[in-house]
């Protein structure tokens, strides 16, 4: 999955899970802050983010996410790992 791929199955993670509409999702804009999302709203995204992409990622790496970018950049990270374990 492309980072394009990626950044739209989020979009539309995010609008299924909170019954609203997200349509500037570029890498810049702050998750809580931009999006207006909470914590609660995030774990939902990640859990089945990682259910979804059949992928783990650690607590410590999503602690440091703090923008689009930042969550693409680690979900890319860990597809990229485990294409690498599945080869």
């Amino acid at each position: 999955m492309d980072r394009s791929e990626l950044r739209q199955f989020l979009r539309q993670q995010l609008e299924d899970d909170t019954a609203r509409e997200f349509s500037q999702l570029d890498d810049s804009v702050n998750l809580r802050e931009g999006l207006g999302i909470d914590s609660v709203d995030l774990v939902t995204l990640i859990v089945h983010t990682q259910s979804h992409l059949k992928i783990e990622v650690p607590s410590a790496e999503l602690e440091k996410v703090t923008t689009m970018g930042d969550l693409l950049d680690v979900l890319q990270s860990r597809l990229a790992g485990a294409a690498g374990k599945a080869a």
